[in-house]
């Protein structure tokens, strides 16, 4: 049986509304992030003078190169060393496997980047945000 007109309109009035719902709740979200992150931001002209960039691991793929999001958090460190606006960098990341290096891959990016090996610290047990944050005050 072959759905009437009446029926498809239904149907296409009923895909509409999801799409417009969906779009919607997707931008009250990306508002509310930004509200909520509002001034706690900056750009990098804009960054404070501080003693060290903590960077997070991310996902290292073979042969130790790193994931386009790893390699920018890396590149976003680099550059805040380079303005003088910190004088060291703590590479956190996981390396709880002999097999896998987030610390050590980044650390060579680090010095191919120029970054004297003094002004790189490492710390191996990083295996999420919080152990990285909280070591990065309390540890190093």
């Amino acid at each position: 049986m072959k759905p009437d007109r009446k029926s498809l309109k239904k149907i296409s009035y009923a895909i509409l509304a999801a799409f417009a719902a969906g779009f919607i709740f997707v931008w009250l979200i990306n508002f509310a992030v930004k509200e909520t992150g509002r001034g706690m931001t900056y750009g990098a002209d804009a960054v404070p003078q501080k003693q060290a960039a903590l960077v997070l691991g991310a996902r290292v793929h073979e042969g130790g190169r790193l994931s386009d999001m790893f390699r920018d958090r890396v590149e976003t460190a680099i550059s805040l060393y380079e303005a003088g606006k910190v004088g060291k960098i703590l590479v956190s990341g996981d390396h709880g496997r002999n097999n896998y290096d987030e610390v050590n891959a980044a650390k060579d990016y680090l010095l191919e980047k120029g970054v004297p090996a003094e002004d790189i610290f490492l710390d191996h047990a990083g295996f999420d945000t919080y152990d990285s944050v909280y070591r990065a005050g309390d540890v190093f």
